[in-house]
């Protein structure tokens, strides 16, 4: 628990990180944005990062306190930016899931 709080109040993204954090946020923005992102890069390049940044965002408020150091470093890096995702996420939470994909198994959900 402390590592994650840690990372997030560590982390300082990079322009692309940015741009990729903020296309990945325009589904909450435009919830008619039926768009499939996949997320790659080369190894070391900051995609599990990242993700871990994206899945913080969305299971927490941005009046957490475990996600403050997160928006406060976005926004000195990108100030219009760092409010906007900080007002998105005011209140409320994401089911945050991760698949095992390598594991063989079939995804499947049953209602």
């Amino acid at each position: 628990y402390q590592e994650n709080i840690d990372r997030m109040a560590m982390y300082r993204p990079t322009t692309a990180h940015r741009r990729a954090f903020e296309r990945l946020c325009r589904g909450l923005i435009q919830p008619t944005d039926k768009k499939f992102y996949l997320l790659t890069g080369s190894y070391g390049t900051g995609k599990s990062h990242l993700s871990l940044m994206f899945a913080n965002f969305l299971s927490r408020s941005s009046g957490d306190p475990e996600i403050i150091g997160f928006y406060d470093n976005y926004e000195k890096l990108d100030t219009s930016q760092g409010k906007m995702l900080r007002n998105l996420r005011k209140d409320g939470q994401y089911l945050v899931a991760i698949c095992d994909y390598h594991s063989g198994n079939k995804f499947d959900v049953k209602i």
